[in-house]
């Protein structure tokens, strides 16, 4: 019992530290600028302040070859 407790108290804590990790993480993100938008490939700039971060940090989408 003892052990049961003690998971779903740490369960709850560990969802705790998620979501307010989530919510710190999105208040930093900065809305990208679309330069280019078309069939074959898409641009974005991001501005970034010293010390904020952008989520995901990189990403490649292949749809056709």
């Amino acid at each position: 019992m003892k052990r049961f407790v003690s998971g779903v108290l740490t369960g709850w804590f560990v969802l705790g530290i998620t979501v307010l990790a989530q919510r710190l993480a999105s208040e930093t993100v900065v809305p990208p600028q679309i330069l280019v938008d078309n069939e074959k490939v898409k641009v974005v700039r991001w501005r970034l302040q010293p010390g904020e971060g952008s989520l995901p940090i990189r990403t490649h989408w292949i749809t056709s070859m």
